[in-house]
């Protein structure tokens, strides 16, 4: 499947996101999640290296962090300009993709599963179109 990097930078966040607040043990979920994480963050390394070196040259340091502050709106619009270039690239990856078939086995709240939902691959039914 064709990715763009932000939609990768989404997904790892949403899996970050997933780890910390899921209590669910089941096997498949858990190793699919781990998995697809490491996957997503090997492939936005150049990302994030370049988003990074931007933060590094439009934000300012607050309270320890370097950030870039909404009060700085020409170098907030200089970063999302410059970073956009890179957002919309797409690579070619693949996930590991969960059966539906697992759902009755795994116990989610609705922002749970809200978190992992593009993990699971909706099976074609035959004389169904898409």
């Amino acid at each position: 499947m064709k990715l763009t990097n932000n939609q990768m930078f989404n997904y790892l966040s949403q899996l970050d996101a997933f780890i910390n607040r899921s209590t669910d043990k089941n096997a498949k979920l858990s190793y699919a999640v781990a998995r697809n994480r490491r996957i997503l963050h090997e492939n936005l390394k150049e990302y994030n290296e370049k988003r990074e070196e931007l933060i590094k040259k439009y934000g300012t340091e607050k309270d320890g962090v370097l950030q870039i502050g909404k009060e700085n709106k020409a170098a907030l619009e200089a970063f999302a300009k410059e970073l956009g270039e890179y957002a919309g690239i797409e690579i070619e990856i693949s996930l590991h993709n969960l059966s539906l078939d697992i759902i009755d086995s795994i116990s989610l709240s609705a922002s749970e599963m809200e978190l992992v939902y593009f993990l699971f691959e909706e099976e074609k039914k035959e004389g169904r179109e898409e």
